[in-house]
């Protein structure tokens, strides 16, 4: 999906800049950073620097997020916020919403995380 909206932006004449994070970093990572994950899924200081710098050097009009759970972080967000770059969000589930991102349980609709603070 993603690679096919970059396509047809390129297509279209659009410069796009990916920046990606994958969850296999998770894997690589030694005890304590593993402990420390959590914290980092909502704010990663990598992210934010590494953003920045993407930002600074190619100054996009609009940055547009499709998953920043757990690596990216909200952090990108304010990376973007800071430097005056507008986002859009594309959302491929509930995970802002849910810890479990279809709003289940035993096989029935769940809400109870809906207007809660979900890590």
């Amino acid at each position: 999906m993603v690679g096919q909206e970059i396509a047809l932006l390129r297509n279209a004449g659009h410069t796009v800049i990916e920046y990606r994070r994958s969850n296999h970093e998770f894997d690589s990572l030694d005890l304590v950073s593993k402990a420390r994950f959590p914290a980092t899924a909502i704010w990663s200081l990598k992210t934010f620097r590494e953003l920045a710098q993407v930002i600074l050097h190619n100054k996009p009009d609009i940055a547009h997020f499709h998953n920043t759970f757990a690596l990216v972080s909200p952090s990108a967000y304010r990376a973007c916020k800071s430097l005056g770059v507008p986002v859009v969000q594309t959302l491929h589930n509930y995970r802002l919403l849910c810890a479990r991102a279809d709003l289940f349980h035993d096989n029935t609709v769940c809400e109870r995380c809906v207007g809660k603070f979900v890590p």
